[in-house]
């Protein structure tokens, strides 16, 4: 093992590598920008700043770019709290942002223990399942019950995610031997 770099951390970047490389070989995409490190929450508004400035460069419009933002933003605080760290304490987390002609991808990959991945995958699949008008009612009800989970959240991330992309989340976890990934892809329509 090279020194510094765990098991875990070389699944995960693995994972990271070839994800982006099999979305850039599908030839439907263009890379807009990515991140993969250990994952501090400071980190949080730096990318999510750094995702708002590139896409304002790229002249894309206002109330798209702030879609893209609010998410990023969502998706990157729910990294640490729904993530693992590896055995040197390292939050291993990372994102690609691409874009179609129709369509912002943005896919968030970290390291996550098995169970919290698979809790936050079928959190994710009944809020796809909700109408509108009900994930906005339940967005409501889950801000004013100020209930927490044992993670610290109230679930208000995901519920955000869903409602602000307006096309289904989806989540995968994927392992190899004990160390899992969750991988999650927001759809952003640019039209």
């Amino acid at each position: 093992m090279t020194e510094g770099q765990s098991e875990a951390y070389k699944f995960v970047k693995n994972l990271y590598d070839n994800h982006v490389i099999r979305v850039e070989s599908d030839g439907t995409k263009e890379k807009v920008m990515s991140f993969f490190e250990s994952y501090e929450e400071e980190v949080v508004f730096d990318q999510a700043q750094q995702i708002e400035d590139k896409l304002f460069d790229t002249g894309e419009k206002k109330s798209i770019v702030r879609r893209v933002y609010s998410i990023s933003i969502e998706a990157l605080q729910n990294m640490k709290p729904h993530g693992s760290s590896d055995e040197y304490g390292l939050n291993l987390a990372g994102y690609m942002l691409f874009k179609s002609d129709t369509i912002y991808y943005i896919d968030f990959v970290n390291l996550c223990d098995k169970e919290q991945g698979e809790l936050v995958k079928s959190r994710v699949t009944k809020l796809n399942e909700m109408e509108p008008a009900d994930l906005k009612q339940h967005y409501l009800t889950v801000m004013q019950n100020g209930e927490r989970s044992t993670k610290g959240g109230a679930g208000l991330g995901l519920i955000t995610m869903v409602m602000k992309s307006k096309n289904p989340v989806k989540c995968h976890v994927v392992c190899e031997g004990e160390d899992c990934a969750l991988i999650t892809r927001v759809k952003i329509n640019r039209k």
